[in-house]
């Protein structure tokens, strides 16, 4: 007589959950074995000048708002003005502008 049963589920749940289910690990930095060095090389570049714009962005907006706090001269217009950014930055000039004077 052939068996007749081919497939259970039984017991595999259990099996599971007895070391616990993880997510799988992540790592902080992508693997770069394996990936083509010209693409490489432009990805360094890139980064370099993304940390030189970064950089020169926020002692763009730091010198904007010591000098409206100041109350010496206007800030100059940012080039690229994004409506929460610019709301977020407002905010802040208040903050600081109440710390100094008071009111």
């Amino acid at each position: 007589m052939a068996k007749s049963k081919n497939h259970t589920a039984h017991n595999q749940n259990r099996k599971d959950h007895r070391n616990g289910i993880h997510r799988p690990k992540t790592s902080r930095y992508m693997v770069k074995k394996g990936v083509d060095p010209k693409y490489l090389r432009n990805l360094r570049f890139v980064r370099k000048a993304n940390l030189k714009a970064h950089v020169k962005h926020n002692m763009d907006k730091r010198t904007a708002i010591l000098a409206q706090i100041s109350g010496k001269n206007k800030p100059a217009a940012p080039t690229t003005v994004i409506g929460r950014v610019t709301a977020a930055v407002t905010h802040a000039v208040d903050a600081l502008k109440h710390a100094v004077t008071g009111h």
